[in-house]
């Protein structure tokens, strides 16, 4: 197991997997190339990757002001998904 775990950790490093960090555990995700974002759902785990069309501008303002050297290539969203708000709302109509 170790060595898959390594293996995990190096191709990450690469930058062709992501890794999920959250709740004592971490998950593995295949990543296109180029910027993009990763919308994650809180409540149900799904993640979905979504391209970066804007220029990255609006990051770049951000970390300036923060004296912060930001990752440009991917960024992680949290939120609800579609599937899960939609659930929701039956949930409550009922």
């Amino acid at each position: 197991m170790s060595t898959v775990y390594r293996a995990l950790s190096a191709l990450a490093e690469a930058g062709l997997l992501h890794a999920f960090i959250g709740d004592g555990e971490a998950r593995y995700r295949l990543c296109t190339t180029g910027r993009h974002y990763h919308l994650m759902c809180r409540r149900c785990g799904t993640v979905r990757e979504y391209p970066a069309e804007d220029d990255g501008a609006w990051l770049d303002r951000i970390a300036a002001e923060a004296d912060f050297e930001a990752d440009l290539r991917k960024a992680e969203v949290h939120g609800v998904c579609g599937s899960c708000l939609r659930a929701g709302r039956e949930e409550a109509a009922d």
